[in-house]
């Protein structure tokens, strides 16, 4: 598995993730702070793999698509 390919494999798991903790979670806050935090560990990802060599154009459309898809469970509840 390339660097790549298993940075999206952990942009995925956290989505997952953060889906069953928004499952969980009641008030609004708690809510966004387990959003923020999963996009929080993705950006740093996504800085990381950078430095493996994984160009900015190869990660970059893969962590806003996953920022945007986490974010939304935010908005969908």
């Amino acid at each position: 598995m390339t660097t790549l390919e298993t940075a999206i494999k952990f942009f995925n798991n956290e989505y997952e993730e953060v889906k069953k903790d928004l499952e969980r979670a009641d008030l609004l806050e708690h809510r966004a702070f387990y959003t923020n935090n999963a996009v929080q560990r993705c950006l740093g990802v996504a800085f990381f793999v950078q430095s493996l060599g994984v160009s900015f154009e190869e990660i970059n459309p893969y962590y806003d698509e996953i920022r945007t898809k986490i974010n939304k469970l935010l908005l969908d509840r």
